[in-house]
């Protein structure tokens, strides 16, 4: 029986692909470094952390914490577009009602994540948030994952929400039911 649903963020609950691609152009850009295409952006970079971004474009030491902090502020303030969703409302309610924990599973940082949960107005809905900064190995390792089911004891009575191949191969184990976007 399930007991606990957990969502992916990005692609799931917010369409961020495009403000991330946005913020990071803009930052790069800012500090001397060239923009990237969409397509690469897409294959290459899509729900890694902006620090693991930067260092496979080569940007490592002061540059890279520079290009970082410019890339999340800058992502911070496109943020400011996400509204309340009905139809995630809806489901988030239902879910709720019928007795389930409801966690967001996000490599996203902790401030990032909060103001998308708060945007969309599901924040009395959820039960525990883990993201980027919360844990040593960011997604598609499971450490996120397990923290939760660790926390509610549900192993392996889940079911987790994700757009991202990586996630399914790395959650999937056990038996627990994967649904992607």
């Amino acid at each position: 029986m399930i007991k606990l649903v957990l969502f992916d963020l990005d692609g799931v609950l917010v369409d961020t692909k495009k403000m991330h691609f946005y913020a990071l152009n803009e930052a790069l850009e800012d500090n001397g470094y060239p923009r990237i295409t969409l397509e690469d952006h897409l294959s290459k970079y899509d729900g890694l952390p902006t620090i693991d971004k930067l260092e496979m474009m080569g940007i490592v030491g002061e540059m890279q914490r520079k290009v970082s902090i410019a890339k999340q502020s800058r992502t911070y303030i496109k943020l400011n577009g996400v509204m309340p969703n009905p139809d995630i409302t809806e489901v988030f309610a239902n879910l709720k009602q019928d007795g389930y924990r409801i966690a967001i599973c996000s490599n996203a940082m902790d401030k990032t994540v909060m103001k998308c949960v708060h945007g969309l107005g599901i924040q009395s809905y959820v039960d525990m948030i883990q993201s980027g900064t919360d844990v040593d190995n960011p997604k598609p390792h499971p450490q996120m994952w397990w923290n939760v089911m660790s926390e509610y004891g549900v192993y392996p009575c889940l079911l987790y929400t994700s757009d991202a191949a990586d996630d399914s191969l790395r959650v999937d184990l056990g038996g627990r039911r994967i649904i992607k976007k």
